[in-house]
């Protein structure tokens, strides 16, 4: 935006240096600037702020204005897109994974609004993500799940299949065995 801007202020100096040079000193007068219909955007932004044109301060007020909305620097802050890679992501699926080993019984609304209430690892989680993250894992998973036939006899833990146990205990049946053996622990 600013480019576009300076270009036209720079092409009026350039105009400006040769009228000079041709005609002699030229004064720049807030009195001599047309706020007419041949600039509506000037008169709209007079009346619309409620600065008189024929006020030099009011003119100095408007540049100020102007420039500090045109060139104010670039900062981040926490609109700033954050950058997520693979590592975030496979990291948000493992907390989510552990919440939902410790408490079987939260729904993934739950585990994801528990991620997302505070900043997690300096980034701020939604809950859309994180149910992204996981369907798109089960949907990677089904053929694994499938092969499970006895939910109850599902182990977790095997050596190279993390992943299979996040989709596990995502889906609906290993969450309700996940529950089951939390039941059968609580008893004991």
């Amino acid at each position: 935006m600013t480019k576009p801007i300076a270009s036209l202020i720079k092409s009026e100096l350039d105009w400006m240096k040769e009228a000079k040079r041709d005609f002699g000193e030229l004064l720049v007068d807030p009195y001599t600037i047309a706020v007419s219909r041949n600039n509506p955007g000037l008169k709209r932004v007079f009346a619309e702020s409620g600065l008189d044109a024929k006020d030099p301060d009011h003119w100095k007020l408007l540049l100020a204005a102007v420039v500090d909305i045109v060139y104010r620097p670039r900062k981040g802050g926490p609109g700033r897109p954050v950058k997520w890679t693979a590592k975030l992501n496979h990291a948000l699926v493992l907390d989510a994974y552990k919440l939902r080993v410790e408490a079987p019984h939260k729904s993934n609304e739950d585990i994801a609004a528990d991620l997302a209430g505070e900043t997690w690892k300096g980034h701020w989680v939604d809950r859309e993500r994180l149910q992204r993250l996981l369907k798109d894992l089960r949907i990677k998973q089904r053929g694994n799940l499938a092969k499970i036939k006895d939910h109850r006899t599902y182990k977790l833990g095997a050596r190279g299949q993390l992943s299979r146990d996040i989709a596990w205990a995502f889906s609906k049946e290993g969450r309700t065995e996940l529950k089951r053996r939390a039941a059968l622990k609580s008893r004991d």
